[in-house]
């Protein structure tokens, strides 16, 4: 999260991108704690004074940095266009995309493990994942609505299980995430009607 705006100057918005993008490199080459805002500001040529004026603790950069980097990754990935199961699916190649990728998987990675252990990060963490999953709760309702899927399921745990899915078999499995997956698990979580 960004601190509020001060008065002076205004912030160079290339440089929250340098900074954002320093702070990721940093995160999947020596993980959380070796991601010091001095390395992060010596990676991203900027000055420590830099950083510490737009966040303020670590926790905060990290969150911006992975939000940059799903925000970037929702405007230049492929659209999600359809509504209720094509949604549904359109959203988990995304994810399977994202954690198909060597460079996000270490991100995440390092970023989820120390979560456990810091509550501040954790809780940041999971306002960022409710946030991202709101649009798959609207399209498994809209999938219910549409009558593709039973109506005695609640949404919030079949979120869960088909993104928890992904992530177990990236992140702990080392397991591919391919479109064959993607339709194993809508058939065997969803079990649409067809």
């Amino acid at each position: 999260m960004k601190q509020e705006k001060k008065a002076g100057r205004p912030r160079d918005a290339g440089k929250d991108a340098l900074i954002a993008d320093a702070m990721l490199q940093m995160l999947a080459e020596h993980g959380y704690e070796g991601a010091s805002f001095e390395k992060v500001a010596a990676r991203a040529q900027v000055s420590r004074a830099s950083i510490y004026r737009r966040w303020a603790a670590k926790e905060d950069l990290v969150i911006y940095a992975i939000g940059e980097m799903l925000h970037a990754e929702a405007q230049n990935g492929p659209p999600v266009d359809g509504t209720g199961i094509t949604a549904i699916r359109q959203m988990l190649a995304r994810t399977a995309t994202r954690l198909s990728d060597p460079f996000k998987r270490r991100v995440i990675a390092s970023v989820l493990s120390e979560a456990t252990g810091r509550p501040a990060l954790a809780s940041m963490i999971s306002k960022l994942e409710q946030e991202r999953r709101a649009p798959l709760l609207v399209a498994l309702e809209q999938a219910r609505a549409d009558g593709d899927l039973e109506r005695d399921h609640e949404d919030e745990y079949l979120g869960d299980a088909l993104v928890g899915a992904l992530y177990f078999r990236a992140l702990l499995s080392q397991m591919p995430l391919n479109d064959a997956v993607i339709t194993g698990l809508i058939d065997s979580v969803l079990r649409p009607r067809r």
